[in-house]
Formats: structure tokens, C-alpha cells, sequence
């Protein structure tokens, strides 16, 4: 049984409505069930000094006359209307409802002393269609000045969206009758529920302001056992479920309710995806009559093809859905999976395939179209379908360890790549499979350079078994472009570079905006400043627009940036693109490609010198350092870089610069944590250390920056720039 509903003021509307203009005649509430809107009007008319006129609706209130004739009785006992006149009109026009309206308004228009009314339609969708709306337009479009119709429906009715382009309309939907966080609070409260305005705030964001679903989830809280000192929200609550069915599924046809819950188990809908899930036809036009009954369902796009459920109703069906029908929700993820791969949709298809617990389909999905997610931006997905496979899979083929091993390495899983490297490695002795051999080679590379030598050695093995039109072309040519650079051969890497540029441009966007970022700090060394900015602009081009923001190798895009903003005197852009290299530096890190951290850093050691930002040229010093000891100590390049920026730290050192120098790298880590809401034991999680050692680092924050606390820290490293966005 559903629970009664606490009732929480909505200050903000009230005020909202109170100050509606004189000159609109409709104030629509349009939502769902459960949004508040006959609770919103009924605390605005306590709280107003208006007069109010109430009119519950009813399905016999589809009737025009019986519309009318309710709406005077309701004139009548509120002392608006005289009673024997209006039973005289209604007897003379009782065959006519347009003309009874006529004379309705034309009594109220000369009552003396009248004082503007508000008419409440409560429940307007009861009228259906049929003509009792022409009444409430007729009605709308009569009212004098400083009156309001203001009515509360689950859907709009058609007859009434001319009144949206005359201007005489107010209509509010459920984004603005959405609860607030601190709405939710104090519901909580009203239950003797105190929660934090974060708790409260997850909850309205996971209710999407949901206003009964937020009551609900506040009375199982009070009223149910728990474990947990937070409260939760869950579409499979029973408050919930109870909700849903009596309010939205017992009010559906057999036929609609089938449709609603075989669908739930889509994150996302179309009629074209739903009659290849359900083996049917029809369901672009169930899904826009479901949309016109407001029945839960959000938008996804302008054209009205795309469409998701709201998260809770999604979670009550398809707990219904289960409980009705076992396994049926499996079979239409794994149907949606292959209508997503036919649509040439791999991701979506990889993503159903998992959910679906479609094990052969998602490693077929995974080795046909990994790298060309990778090169899309989607590595999470393939991350997601190789721990969907397993680790000990992974392992045992050597396809899936050569995936795996740049996946995790790009997402900053150190330990994991270099062990599915090796795995690879073993696998793949002694097999033949040039394919195999030269993607071995190149993850080497990348990964595990002993000394430069032994990188360039393993690009060229890569390079010599390779098919010609490999479209892994593109990323050994970087490579090799990169370890001729550690190596001091800059003419060389020059060339490789350009050629990863022209293999790797029109599909292998991480390899070429690589390319591109490499060639530009050539340029910038060599003072070809035009070429440089040219060249960061095409890098920071295809970084945007194949989604790569978040990708460790972009991070030579940013710095590439960074320096041509730098050399134009733009120190706020400079700054901005160093920090979101340092972003990458930090999360995921770059430090599975040791020579790609260590150039990164040296550059943005620099970079930082230049625009001032002293703390940050401390930290990328001592990360530079760190990585280019993991390099080796036989490239005349990396020694060069060091020699430089050592050079360059003693000279600020020199100047009395370098205000955060004190501060190692690995507190500067934990410094940039402080000013979030992480404990130090989550903030031990996330930089993988242990609490004690976090807990020392913090102590020597506190006596390095002579503070006592956490928020004197943050103050104090804000206002020396240790801190950055």
C-alpha cells in the first residue's frame, strides 16, 4: 500500500505564482504523477490573499454543460455569484455550454466589488479530449484582467496550446516543479531524518527532483530497518513499486503495460529499437502516445525518435519485469546488442552485450572493434568489456592481453598493463603470427623501454612485421618518431612524425594528435613559431573532435598549446592549457609511457617558469626527474632536457622564486585533494597510498605552509597559486 506523502513548503513556487502577471489567463502544471502540482496550488491559495475557486475534476466533467454548471456551483458557494441568477441561466441555457460560459462571465464582470479569482481545474487530463475543453479555453480566453485558470494535468491537451503562442499561458513542467536539495533536507527532517545537504543532494539527483519519489525513499528511511547511515533510492524500493503500480501501471492497458515493461530493460529507446526487441511493428507510435500522456518518459532529442524512461520508473519496471517474466530481460538487451552492432553502433552494442551477460558476443565485439573505439575516445567501454571477459582470459590470449595492455596502460593501470604485457610476451613466443609478433614489439615499446636502444629495436621489429596497410601504421611511426627524439635524433623523429600525421590523420586520431603535439614543440625549439601554433591547432582539432580530452597522450596537445600561448603572451590560456595537461598528468597518468611523462613534464616545467606559476615548476621538476631516470640514461636528448631544466630551477632559485618549492611531488598530490570533500582514507584510495602515509604528508603540509588545519591549507595554498582548477 502506498504510503502517505509528507508535504514540504515550496517556498520558491509560491513566490513564483504569487507574482504571475496580470494579463496571463492560464497557469498550466504540467508533470507526472507525483510532481507536486496539486500541492503547489493548495499551499499558494493558503498562502494567498486571493479567492480560489476549486474544481476537483471528474471523468463526468467531460460533459460541457456538467463542466460549467461545476464550475458556478463552485462561483455560487463562494458568494461570487448570486444563486437564483444562476440557476435561472442555467435553466435557459442548459442546451448550450458556450452560451452558459458567456453569461457566467458576463455575471462575474459586473458583480460589484468582485475581487480577482483564481479557478483551480484540478486533474484537467480527467476531460479527455472532447469539447468540455473548448469550455476551458472559452473560459480562459473570457476571464476579466487579473483572473487565472490555473490547472494541474498529467498531459497537454491539445486545445489548448494555441493559448501557448498567444502569450496568455504560463506552463511549467516537471524541471521546474523538481525538488531542490534543500526541499529534500528538510523533508528528511520533517521525519526526524537528519541528513547533510550532499545526501540529500545525491538523492535529488538520483530521484531527478522527483518530488514523491524523494518523500518516499524519506519514509522508508524512518520507517524501515537499515544498515546504512545515508539514506538511498532504488526504483525496486517497495514504497516505490507500490507507487508505480497503483498510480501508473494499474491505470495502463495490458497491452501498454507489456510494452513498458519489456522495454525497461533499455537505457535508451527508439520504434526502431523497440520492434527489433519485441519482434513487432507500431512502437515509434507507442512510445509518442506514451510521451503525450507525460507518462515518465524524457526526450533525448529535438525530433522525438530517442527516449529513456526516468531512472526510477526504468528501475520499478524492470524489477516488475522480473518478478514476472525471469530471463526476459537478458534476451532484450542481447536483441538490442545486435541491432546496436548492425547500426554500426559498437560501444552501445558492447554495453548491451555486458548487461545482457552476453559473454561470446562481447568478446567477439571487443577483438573486431577495440581499436577502432580506442581511436573514437571510448576506451571506458572497452575497459568495461575486458572486466566483463576477465583477467584470466585476458591472460591466456594473447589478443586480448595486447588490447588489454594499452587500455589499462592509457587509463593509468600500471601493474595491470605491464602484466598483460608480459602474458602477451609468453604467449606469443615462438607462434609465427606476425601480427602477434609486431603488436608485442610496439607495446614494448611503449610500455617497457629498458634504454632507448632497446625501444627503437623494438619499433623496427613492429615496423617489419606488420602488413604495409596496417592501420596500426600510423601509432609506430609516433613511436618511432618518439625514440628518435630520446635518442637525439631529432631529423629523424621529425619524419616519423610527419608520416604518423599522414598515415594517422583520417582515422587514427590519438596516434596523429600525438604527432602533430610532437612536431610542434619541435617547432617552438627550433623558434618556427608560426609552424608551432599551426601545427597545435590541428592537434587540439582532432583531440575535440574524436572526444580525446581525456586521453593520457592529449596531454602533449595541451602542452603544445600551452607553449604557443605562451609565446604570444597570453598567460591565462597558457595556464589553462597547462592544467589540463596536469589534469592528464594526475588522472589517468601517463605513467605506463615513462618517456611520454617525462617529456611532458620537462615541457610543463617550462611552460609553468615562463607564466610564473611557481609550485607547478617544482612539481613537474621532480615528476620530470622521476620519469627520466625510468627512460635511461643514454639519450643525449632526455640528458640535454635535464641539464636545461636544472639549469632553469637554479636560476629561480637564484631569484628567490619557486614559493612552493618545499612541498614535494607527492604532497603537492595530496595538496590538490584538500580542497575536496575526500576523508583521508578516500583520499589514500585515490593516489594509491595508505592512509598513514597520507596522514604524514598532511602534517607536512600543515608545517611547510605554518597552518593547523585543512581549511587554513587550502587558504593558504589558494592564495600562494599551489592549488589549480
Amino acid at each position: 500500500m502506498t504510503r502517505a506523502p509528507v508535504v514540504v513548503r515550496r517556498g520558491h513556487l509560491i513566490d513564483r505564482l504569487s507574482s504571475v502577471d496580470e494579463d496571463v489567463r492560464l497557469i498550466l502544471l504540467l508533470a507526472p504523477c507525483g510532481y507536486g502540482k496539486t500541492t503547489t496550488l493548495r499551499q499558494w491559495a493558503a498562502e494567498s490573499d486571493r479567492t480560489f475557486v476549486w474544481v476537483d475534476l471528474e471523468s463526468a466533467d467531460s460533459d460541457a454543460g456538467h463542466l460549467v454548471r461545476r464550475i458556478g456551483a463552485a462561483l455560487v458557494d463562494l458568494g461570487l455569484l448570486d444563486g437564483a441568477g444562476w440557476q435561472a441561466l442555467v435553466a435557459d441555457h442548459a442546451a448550450f455550454p458556450e452560451q452558459l460560459v458567456a453569461s457566467l462571465v458576463t455575471a462575474v464582470r459586473t458583480a460589484e466589488g468582485a475581487p480577482p479569482v483564481v479557478v483551480v481545474l484540478d486533474d484537467l487530463q480527467r476531460l479527455g479530449a472532447g469539447p468540455a475543453l473548448d469550455i476551458v479555453v472559452l473560459l480562459v480566453s473570457s476571464l476579466p484582467r487579473g483572473w487565472h485558470v490555473a490547472a494541474a494535468s498529467r498531459r497537454l491537451p491539445a486545445r489548448l496550446r494555441w493559448l501557448l503562442t498567444q502569450g496568455l499561458c504560463l506552463q511549467w513542467g516537471a524541471t521546474d516543479l523538481a525538488l531542490r536539495p534543500p526541499e529534500a533536507a528538510r523533508l528528511f527532517s520533517s521525519l526526524g531524518q537528519e541528513i547533510p545537504i550532499s545526501a540529500a543532494r545525491r538523492i535529488v539527483q538520483r530521484a531527478e527532483g522527483w518530488p514523491v519519489g524523494v518523500n518516499l525513499a524519506a519514509l522508508s528511511f524512518a520507517t524501515e530497518p537499515r544498515d546504512r547511515s545515508m539514506p538511498e533510492i532504488s526504483g525496486d524500493d517497495r514504497y516505490i513499486v507500490d507507487y508505480f503500480r497503483d498510480e501508473v501501471l494499474a491505470r495502463q492497458s495490458a497491452v501498454a503495460a507489456r510494452f513498458l515493461l519489456r522495454t525497461s530493460p533499455l537505457n535508451e529507446l527508439s520504434g526502431a529499437l523497440c520492434d527489433a526487441v519485441l519482434e513487432t511493428t507500431g512502437s515509434a507510435a507507442w512510445l509518442s502516445q506514451i510521451a503525450a500522456e507525460n507518462l515518465f518518459l524524457v526526450r533525448q532529442d529535438p525530433r522525438r525518435q530517442w527516449f529513456r524512461f526516468h531512472r526510477l520508473f526504468a528501475e520499478m519496471l524492470l524489477s516488475e519485469l522480473r518478478r514476472r517474466e525471469p530471463g526476459e530481460d537478458r534476451r532484450v538487451r542481447r536483441s538490442a546488442s545486435r541491432w546496436f552492432e548492425q547500426q554500426g553502433q559498437s560501444d552501445q552494442a558492447i554495453r548491451y552485450a555486458i548487461s545482457g551477460e552476453d559473454l561470446p558476443h562481447t568478446e567477439h565485439l571487443i577483438l573486431r572493434d577495440a581499436l577502432n573505439l580506442i581511436n573514437r575516445g571510448q576506451l571506458t567501454v572497452v575497459r568495461d568489456g575486458l572486466d566483463y571477459v576477465g583477467h584470466a582470459r585476458l591472460e591466456g590470449d594473447p589478443r586480448f592481453a595486447l588490447i588489454g595492455t594499452w587500455v589499462y596502460g592509457l587509463l593509468g593501470n600500471v601493474a595491470l598493463a605491464q602484466r598483460l604485457l608480459r602474458a602477451a610476451e609468453g604467449r606469443t613466443v615462438g607462434s609465427g603470427n606476425r601480427a602477434l609478433l609486431a603488436g608485442v614489439a610496439r607495446a614494448r615499446a611503449a610500455l617497457a623501454p629498458v634504454r632507448i636502444a632497446a625501444m627503437k629495436a623494438d619499433v623496427d621489429s613492429a615496423m617489419a612485421n606488420e602488413p604495409p596497410r596496417s592501420s596500426l601504421r600510423a601509432l609506430s611511426q609516433v613511436l618511432l618518431g618518439a625514440g628518435c627524439l630520446l635518442g637525439g635524433s631529432t631529423d629523424r623523429a621529425k619524419k616519423a612524425f610527419a608520416d604518423a600525421v599522414r598515415l594517422g590523420e583520417a582515422d587514427q586520431g590519438p596516434a596523429a594528435a600525438l604527432a602533430l603535439a610532437e612536431r610542434s614543440l619541435l617547432a617552438a625549439e627550433e623558434d618556427d613559431w608560426l609552424v608551432a601554433s599551426l601545427l597545435a591547432a590541428d592537434s587540439l582539432r582532432i583531440v575535440e573532435h574524436s572526444q580525446l580530452q581525456t586521453y593520457v597522450p592529449s596531454l602533449m596537445t595541451y602542452a603544445a598549446c600551452a607553449r604557443v600561448e605562451v609565446h604570444k603572451g597570453d598567460v591565462d590560456s597558457a595556464r589553462l592549457y597547462a592544467r589540463r595537461a596536469a589534469r592528464l598528468c594526475r588522472r589517468p597518468s601517463p605513467a605506463a609511457f615513462p618517456w611520454l611523462a617525462a617529456q611532458a613534464h620537462v615541457v610543463l616545467a617550462r611552460t609553468s617558469m615562463e607564466v610564473g606559476d611557481d609550485a607547478m615548476v617544482s612539481f613537474n621538476a621532480l615528476e620530470a626527474e622521476r620519469y627520466l631516470r625510468l627512460v635511461g640514461e643514454d639519450s643525449a636528448a632526455t640528458s640535454g632536457s635535464r641539464l636545461r631544466l636544472t639549469a632553469d630551477l637554479e636560476s629561480l632559485r637564484g631569484q628567490g622564486g619557486c614559493a612552493g618549492e618545499t612541498l614535494t611531488a607527492s604532497e603537492l598530490r595530496v595538496l590538490a585533494l584538500l580542497p575536496s570533500h575526500l576523508s583521508l582514507s578516500e583520499i589514500s584510495e585515490e593516489l594509491f597510498l595508505s592512509r598513514n602515509t597520507v596522514k604524514n604528508q598532511v602534517a607536512a603540509i600543515y608545517r611547510k605552509l605554518a597552518v593547523a588545519n585543512r581549511a587554513d591549507a587550502v587558504r593558504t595554498a589558494a592564495a600562494l597559486s599551489l592549488l589549480h582548477d
